[in-house]
This record gives C-alpha cells, structure tokens and sequence, in this order.
C-alpha cells in the first residue's frame, strides 16, 4: 500500500521550508475587500487558478513551488507575488478569438506589429497595458464595473478637432486616446515586477494579464504599515457597490451595481437633525405662527365650502394629500423604494415644494390623476375627514394648555425678562457683558419646556388631527392609539445621536383588523394581500412622523443642545427662545456685525462665490455662544433647491495648507496643543529637561470671547508670513474601512475622502506619502488616490482667506450682517487661525519665559504656564489682566486660577490649595508633574454623555460598548510609568473602570424593561472587559515604552517594566463595580453576588500579589 502523499509546503526567498507571512495579514484585510468581492487572491494563487491544468512544461507546479533562483530580482518578484492582492470581478472571460480580433483592430489603427507575441517582455507589457486602455474605452466593456478604471483616468477620446497621430503625439500611440494629465497607475503597471512575471508565465501571460486589468482589482500593502492596503489598478473601490452577502462562496465576484431594492422598515430612520435648530415664522404682525407653517401641505390645499363651483377643487386637494400620504402608490419617490439623488439634500426629497413639482410634471390634469383602488373609498374619506379636522384645531390652545409659557415665568424669568429689555436699550459694550447680568438667574437650560409636556402636546395634537379611524375600530383603535403615542414619546425622549427607525415606531401596533386596508370578514388573509396591507400602513405611520409630527415640533419649538450636555436635547417654546437670546443677538449686532441693505447684499451675493452662513447660539451655563454653521450646502441662484457646496469646503484649499505649514513647521505655533493628549508630550520633554527639583508654579486663564476680538488686519498680515511658498499643490484620497460597531458593519464599509496639500517641488509618489505620513496611525484602512491634483498660487489662497474674514455674510432672519471683528467660529480655519495669531503673542509679550524654567500650554484660548520662577508666573498674571488691546486680548477674572497667594489691581486670585491643578479635563500634580484623569468632572452628565443604539443586537453592542467605554479613558500619557508614579497608574486605572461602570448602569437604566441585558449577559461582558482591561493598559504602557526607545518622547531615562502585576487590574475593576452598583443592589443582586465570589477566587490565587496595589491606592 502506498504511504501518505506528503503535503508540498511553500519555500521562502532561500529555499527553506517556510509559510508565508501573509496569511494572517490576507485574512485581516479581507474583512474589507470581502465586501466588493466574493473572493480573494494572492497574485500568486491567481496566476496558479488561471493556468491550465496541464500547462506546459508543468508550469503550475513550478509556481506552487516557488523554486526561482536566489537573485535580487528574483527575491523581490517573489515578495510581490505573495503580498499583493487580487480582488476578482464577476464577468464573463475574454475569449482567446476575441482578444486576437481586438489587437488586430488596436495594431491596425496603432501601427503595431499584428502579433503581441514578437515583442520583449518589457515592451510586450507596455503594449498589453495601452491595449486594455484602448479596449476599456470601447464601448463592448463600458459596463464592466462602476466609475472610471483607474488606468483611463487622465485619459480622453480624441475628438475630430482634436489630432492624435502618432506623429503629434509621441508620449503615448494609443488609437483614439489622448493623454491630459499623466497617470501614475499606468506607470506602475508598466513598471518592475510586471515585465518579469509576464516573462514567468510563457505563453498564457498575455491572457491572464489582460484579464487581471479589465476584470480584477489590484492592491498593495503599504511599507511600513501592512495592514493598510492601497489600489493600484482595476475600477476605483471608493465609487464600488458592496456585494449583499459578505459570506459569499469563492465565485468569481464583479464590480456591478446591484438592482436599487426596497428598503426595509429596520433601514428606514426618522432624521432627527430634522428637529434641530428651526427657525420660527412670523405673521403680518410680526408674531410666531404656531401649528403648521404656510407652505405645509394642509395649508396650501385648504378644503373650500361645498358648493358646485368647489366640488372639483375639493377632489383634487383631497387627491394631492393622498399624495403626499401615499406617493408609492401613485409612483412617486419615496423613502421605500426610491435612491438618494447625490445633486439634492436628503431632505429635500421630501419638501412639500418638491413634492408638488413632482406631482404636477407626473399629471399636469386633475384628469390625469387615477387614485389606486386600495385608496378609494374609506381611505379618501379619512383624508377628508383629517383635512377637516386640521382646520379645526386649535394650535395655539393646546400649546398653552400643555406647554405653558407660564411654567418659565417664574421670578427669575421676569426679571431676566426687564433685564433683557434693559440690556437692549443700552449701548451693550460686549457679548459676554451678558454674562455678568445673568449670573443670579438660573441655567438657561432650566427655562426649555419638559420633553414630557412636550410629548403630551403632541400626542394631544396627533389625537385632534387623526380620525380614530385609522387605528381601527373598537378595543383594536384604542389599542393602538395607546401603542403609537408610547412610541412617539419615546422618540421625543432620544438623545440627540439616538435615531427611531421605523420598525421601532410600528412595534405593537395591529392591522389585521383595520378596515381602510381592506375588507375584514374574520377569514385569514393570504400573503400578498397582506403585504399589501402592510406596505400601505408603513407609509402612513412614516408619513405621521415625516410630515406631521417633526413639522409641527419645528413649527412650536426650537430644538437644541447644550454646551454642557452635548447629547441631551431641549426643546424650547419659539416665544421663550425668541425672548431669552434677543439681548445676545443685540449685542452682538452692535459689537460683532454691521447690517447690510438689501440691495447690498444681493451685490455681494453675487459678486462673492463663498456666500453666506447662519447664525445659531448655543446655551452656555449662562449665557450663549455664537456659532455660525459654515458647513450648511448653500443653494444655488434661480431658486433651485439644489445644493451647492458648503464654505467651509470652498475654504478647504486655505485649510489644507495651513496644516501642511503646521506640520512642516510647528516652531511657528509655539505652546498650542491641537488635542488633550498633547499635554503629555509637552510636559514629560519639560520634566525630563529640569536640573533641579524646585516647586512650581501653576497659572491659568482664559481669554473672553477668543474668536471674536481677534483683529481682521492682525490676522491676516501673520498668515502672509507663514504661506510663505509660491505654489502649493493639494491632492485627494480615498479611504475605506469598516465601521465601528455598526449594525450593518459587514456591508457596509465606511468611506472618507481626504485631501492633502504638498509643496510644488515634491516629487514623492503616493505610495511613498502613506509610508512616510498618511498611513501611520491608520489601521485596516485601504487607500486610494485621486490622480487629479490642484494648483495654488500664494496670492490666491491670501485673496480667498481676505474674501472670508472681511467679507463674511451672516444671516440673521431675513436680514443679512457682515462680520467686521473676529473670525468666524464655526469655520474649518478658525482653531487653526487662533493658534498661529496667539503663538504670535507668546513670542513677542512673553518672550521673558525661558524653556528650561517655564512650559506655555495653549489650548486654543485657555492659557496654562507652569514655571519655577516666581516672577515670572506672576508677571505673566499681570500682563494678561492688564489686556493687550493691540491684540483684543482680555481675559475673564473669574476664571483665572493660580497655586500661589497673588493679587492683582487689588483683586485677590482664586486659589487652589489641592495637590492637583485642573486643565482640560486633567489634574497634573503640582510637585510631580504626573497626570490624572479628572474624574469628578464628567460625574454629574454620565446619563447625558451616552448614546444608546437600539438594534437586532443588543447584547452584542452592549458588550462592545462597554468596552469601548472603558477605552475612551484609557489614553496613553495616564499610564506612562516613567512620568507617573505607580500610584498615579492605579489611580487612573480605578477611575477609568469606575466611569466604566457609571456609563454601563446609565446605559441600562435607558433601555425598556424588554431590551435590557439579562444578569448572564452583564457577567458576560463584565467577564469580557476584565481580560481585555490589563491587556489595554498593558498595551499602552508597552507602546510608550517602545516610544521611548526610539527617542520620540526626547527623554532619556530608562525604561522600566510595567509595574503593575498580574491580578491588580481585575481587583481594581471589581472594586469599581461593585461600589457603583451597591448603590443599586436591588437591580443588580446576582451581578453584586458574582462580583464578590470573583474577588474571593482572585484573593485565594494571588493575594500576596496584591497586598502592593491595596497599599498603594486609596479607594475615594
């Protein structure tokens, strides 16, 4: 009997036995690539699966084998072979006879020779290369893959007035194509290894090399980063549609765009931004219209009295609602069955002036019109019947019945009220004057009205405006009215991140028995009239949030955060609102803007392509904060409701550069941290620099009102220095990468597209861009470049900052203000120009700080100095509060917080006599320099910091949260063992698994009592987080280490193991939990239980080993 047939294994580049070092690596990057193909290849593994079975002269087993010889060529073929990767389409192969009557037609027209089998490997790649871009412009394989080949780009079809001889153009003789702008992706495809792979496969290479750049896609990993790929041929995978199924058999997959499909309730959200930031609508009088505003639907078809004259009138505005009711039936677009229109807003799909438009061009006759059978009838006869009832209600009633504005006008609310009034008659010297008037009044946020009042009013609207008939009949309607006014209310009451989809909204409620659907006569209904039923239903429980229940919250309340709770939402009354900001907007109309006459600012309008922004004001603590939304997609002249681009994309150019001079030279921005994380490089270069051990002095301020009191001219002279280059040129990207802990994860990959400003002279290729810079602190990215590339001159970028400071429209209402002081906030340059205009300031008034005695921190307008020389803390105080008018710098009194006795113009300092400083978000030690999370800070808003994701999974996402939690805290500079003690680590460490365990209770608490996670379930990611918690830390104190081995940090001391033993971490996380959920015990029994017998098996194992930890940490 023979013996067992011994497995062949793969030889490395010498010859030895050896897996290669990619296998891991593949299966990374196919949780991408997966996505846009079915399956994966080594360029290996292709040309095996593409060779014959019986080649000739046993050419598959030699490149099984591997055996080439051991030149330096050879070894690098070999490396490009095992590490690029082929992503394979699903189209039909080009058969042997029609390649051969293509490249006859190609030599033809070229002048080529007739054979492509005469020619040198080198030269024959190069005509297989222009080949399949003269045969990938024909129209025959114009639908192999979407978007452009990236081999073709910078390609064009000559034209009859265009010549493209070979004669007049001697850089490329491709038939028919002319060449605008050179394409890098053809070079590399011409370039070494191609010719000598195509020498290694005989007489299938031509085949199997056209096949490989028509129909495949292409990718190499980046050098020094390998687990980011980047795509250098085949159909661009930033304009790819992914595949449905990412589990996919290994079939040869395509590129194709898949049939548009319905979108199921699950993929159907209610926008929430819809709610934001509405602006009211003012009657004649000049007073907020309530209810429903003008051009709503109800209102622009109202019902005329009866008569003979009206009957036609009325049938027809009742058939336009049923329209807007149900536009699938009529074959309108609509959020099921319709694709998003990348030329208009999301929203404006469903514009009732849209809507209209699209009504009258489909049946420009009110005979043209024939409602579908299923809408006649009862279901015309409820419309009528809400239609009526609309003109009924009484808005204004029910809002002050429900909503009171009563409830804020309590004493502080009238005395803001005169204080307002006070405020507007007098000449306002500055927007935060404000400040110093409200102080005794309460948060501003106390005066938005309850989302509870609010659910009930409009809930008590939808009751007035819907016939109970819609809901059925009996115990049924009453069922189901009940269910959808929970669900509404628990919609109103989301976060601000947390959206309803509109299964969620259709959860509970019954249609079996409803009779506008259908005929009911107790029988069971077969599947398709069911369906029916149900399709229709879907729309009008999506129309009722759609079109009635968000326009009538915009209409009555304006809708927003806060600076303090960024995911809490509050809803103020349109009248409360107008009352609490009107002293803001005075101000800032005298101080920040000047009024422009109409006829003005259409010229400006006009002759301005950046055009202008609106102004919202965000509530503060008190007071509020001007922001100006710059990223709005302004429309386009002549009424179109098609949308231009945004100014802060218009202001990309100036963006791109300033980061580009940023990074080339960051001596120019002195102090300024662009991240928290900053401070820790910063501090331990400081620390590791001092000679002597002295006390230090801490001094913080803040400067009021940063953005605005910047001088225009101040500002714009700095810039000029530093664009200093006389062209710049800014490249774009693509970058795809899955999503974090989404839902639809596995299918449906993220895609981002970046855009990078490189000096005229650098001649770096793109691959050479993502080792050196782009690629670094990416993972699991692929990336892929945009060939097109822009010039700009220096006096251009100068001419379009100019146009935006001292040019800039805001519009407030229906009046538009220009921007004579400041910059604006809200710009994409705004933090950038900060920076660089108070680094100006650091050089020149605080040039006495030396950097062996002083460290300036600055982030964007909180100034933090920690220096040993008294003096100079204190003259760096004196200084700041004297003002520097040259500069508009005045800094806020009450915010200034020192370590030291001070006094300054009489005014006593506020002192912290702690042993930690505060500053942004951190405590640093004021012997040690160590750095700790400031814990308490975020104590009082854990609920309002969270976002709950209601999917089909939640006990995978609650896992995944969690753990995601406990990473936010976990930054590196908290647990670098050579800048901070041991005690620091372990104090950082509990505080981290304590917010941990905050956030873990708070996401409970805001799930239903159905969807929160069973006790096994929390043991289960509790159990999860406890091993990946000493990991993390572990991890990030290793890659500090690593750091400073390689002297990146500038410090020269050596470096320990991390100290922290085995064990400590879980003790700390079981200490953490179980004090928070004691506090709750009732609810968490068997997790307390579990949590104590843990504690008991940790100390019988390693109870020595932890004797270090308890002594060294103090549980608070």
């Amino acid at each position: 009997m023979p013996g067992k047939r011994k497995r062949r294994r793969p030889y490395d580049a010498a010859g030895n036995h050896k897996r290669p070092k990619v296998e891991q690596l593949a299966l990374v990057q196919h949780d991408i690539l997966r996505r846009y193909y079915t399956h994966i290849f080594t360029l290996r593994e292709y040309i095996i699966d593409k060779l014959p079975i019986r080649s000739k002269n046993n050419g598959k087993k030699r490149w099984i084998d591997e055996k080439f010889d051991q030149s330096e060529e050879a070894k690098i073929c070999t490396e490009f072979l095992d590490t690029t990767y082929i992503g394979v389409t699903q189209t039909e192969e080009l058969s042997q006879e029609y390649m051969l009557k293509q490249w006859d037609i190609f030599a033809q027209k070229s002048g080529h020779q007739k054979s492509y089998k005469s020619h040198s490997n080198r030269r024959l790649q190069d005509e297989i290369v222009d080949f399949s871009i003269w045969l990938l412009f024909s129209r025959t394989l114009s639908s192999i893959g979407k978007g452009q080949h990236l081999l073709i780009q910078g390609y064009r079809k000559c034209s009859e007035f265009y010549s493209c001889n070979r004669q007049e153009n001697e850089n490329y003789s491709i038939p028919g194509v002319t060449s605008i702008y050179p394409n890098s992706y053809v070079d590399s495809m011409k370039a070494s290894p191609w010719p000598q792979i195509l020498a290694k496969l005989d007489g299938y290479g031509e085949k199997i090399m056209l096949d490989l750049i028509i129909r495949c896609g292409i990718f190499r990993p980046v050098a020094n980063s390998p687990c980011n790929l980047y795509q250098t041929s085949g159909f661009p995978l930033d304009q790819a549609c992914h595949i449905q199924s990412a589990e996919s058999k290994p079939e040869i997959s395509a590129l194709v765009s898949p049939k548009q499909e319905l979108r199921t309730p699950s993929n159907i959200r209610f926008i929430r931004n819809r709610l934001m930031y509405a602006r009211p609508k003012l009657n004649s009088k000049g007073e907020i219209r309530l209810g429903f505003r003008h051009t709503h639907f109800f209102n622009r078809y109202p019902i005329a009295r009866e008569s003979s004259e009206n009957v036609s009138r009325i049938g027809q505005n009742s058939s336009y609602i049923l329209m807007f009711m149900f536009p699938r039936q009529f074959g309108l677009h609509n959020i099921f069955s319709s694709g998003s229109d990348s030329s208009q807003n999301i929203q404006s799909c469903y514009h009732d002036k849209i809507r209209e438009k699209e009504i009258k061009d489909r049946y420009p006759s009110q005979n043209s019109i024939k409602i579908p059978k299923r809408l006649r009838g009862k279901p015309s006869a409820l419309t009528e019947r809400m239609h009526a009832l609309h003109k009924k209600c009484s808005y204004r009633k029910l809002l002050e019945y429900y909503c009171p504005a009563s409830t804020h006008k309590d004493a502080n609310f009238t005395s803001m009220e005169s204080n307002a009034k006070e405020v507007i008659n007098k000449s306002i010297e500055h927007t935060n004057s404000l400040t110093k008037n409200a102080t005794h009044e309460r948060s501003l946020a106390e005066h938005a009205t309850p989302v509870a009042l609010v659910s009930s009013f409009c809930c008590a609207i939808l009751d007035n405006l819907i016939p109970p008939n819609f809901w059925g009949t009996t115990e049924l309607q009453i069922r189901n009215r009940k269910t959808f006014y929970r669900n509404v209310d628990q919609f109103l009451k989301r976060r601000r991140y947390e959206t309803l989809s509109l299964h969620e909204a259709l959860q509970g409620l019954q249609i079996k028995n409803i009779e506008w659907l259908g005929s009911s006569n107790n029988q069971k209904l077969c599947q398709s009239d069911y369906s029916k039923r149900l399709d229709l239903f879907h729309e009008f429980i999506y129309f009722i949030f759609d079109s009635i229940l968000i326009p009538l919250i915009r209409t009555n309340f304006y809708v927003t955060e806060s600076n303090l709770n960024r995911n809490q939402i509050f809803y103020f009354r349109h009248d409360v609102w107008r009352l609490i900001t009107e002293p803001t907007l005075s101000s800032l109309k005298i101080n920040l803007l000047k009024e422009i006459p109409p006829q003005q600012a259409r010229k400006m309008l006009s002759s301005c392509a950046l055009g202008y922004s609106q102004l919202r004001l965000l509530p503060k603590e008190q007071g509020f904060r001007p922001i100006m939304n710059l990223k709005g997609r302004i429309r386009k002249a002549g009424g179109r409701l098609v949308h231009g681009r945004s100014i802060n994309s218009m202001l990309s150019p100036i963006h791109n550069v300033l980061t580009l001079e940023k990074k080339t030279r960051p001596d120019l921005l002195g102090g300024a941290l662009f991240s928290v994380g900053d401070i820790f490089t910063k501090l331990d270069r400081f620390k590791s620099g001092l000679k002597c051990s002295e006390p230090f002095y801490f001094a913080k301020v803040d400067v009021q009102a940063a953005f605005d009191t910047i001088p225009q001219a101040a500002i714009l002279r700095l810039i000029s220095t530093i664009i200093c280059e006389d062209k710049y040129t800014i490249g774009r990207h693509a970058e795809i990468k899955l999503r974090n802990h989404s839902e639809n994860a596995a299918f449906n990959p993220a895609k981002k597209w970046v855009a990078n400003a490189h000096f005229s002279e650098d001649i770096a290729t793109f691959a050479e861009k993502l080792s050196s810079s782009i690629a670094q602190r990416k993972k699991n990215t692929i990336f892929v470049e945009n060939l097109t590339h822009k010039n700009f001159d220096r006096s251009e970028l100068l001419l379009l900052l100019s146009k935006h400071l001292r040019y800039n429209m805001v519009k407030i209402e229906d009046t538009y203000y220009q921007q004579v002081n400041g910059i604006p906030q809200g710009s994409v340059i705004s933090t950038t120009l900060c920076n660089y205009f108070y680094a100006d300031i650091e050089s020149t008034v605080f040039s006495f700080l030396r950097p062996e005695e002083s460290l300036l921190l600055r982030l964007i307008d909180d100034f933090l100095l920690i220096t040993t020389n008294a003096s100079h803390a204190k003259r760096f105080i004196q200084t700041m509060h004297d003002g520097l008018p040259s500069y508009g710098v005045s800094v806020n009194p009450r915010k200034t917080l020192v370590n030291f006795q001070i006094t300054i113009n009489k005014d006593e300092i506020l002192r912290s006599d702690k042993l930690t400083f505060p500053y942004c978000g951190c405590l640093l030690n004021t012997k040690t320099l160590d750095i700790l999370w400031d814990s308490a800070k975020n104590k009082n808003t854990v609920a309002n910091s969270i976002t709950i994701e209601y999917t089909r999974t939640p006990g995978k996402i609650f896992q995944l949260k969690l753990l995601n939690a406990f990473k936010l805290y976990t930054h590196p500079m908290f647990y670098d063992q050579v800048h901070n003690s041991l005690f620091t680590i372990l104090q950082n460490t509990f505080n981290a698994l304590e917010e941990t365990a905050l956030k873990m209770y708070a996401y409970i608490s805001g799930l239903s009592l159905k969807k929160r996670p069973s006790t096994e379930l929390i043991i289960q990611a509790l159990e999860m987080l406890f091993l990946g918690a000493e990991k993390i830390i572990c991890r990030r104190a290793r890659g500090n280490k690593f750091k400073r081995n390689s002297n990146e940090f500038g410090g020269s001391k050596k470096v320990r193991d991390f100290q922290i033993r085995k064990g400590s971490v879980e003790w700390l996380a079981i200490t953490a939990f179980h004090q928070v959920l004691m506090k709750k015990q009732t609810r968490f029994t068997s997790v307390i239980t579990w949590l104590e017998s843990r504690m008991q098996i940790l100390y019988s194992r390693r109870g020595r080993a932890l004797e270090k930890t308890i002594a060294q940490i103090k549980i608070h």
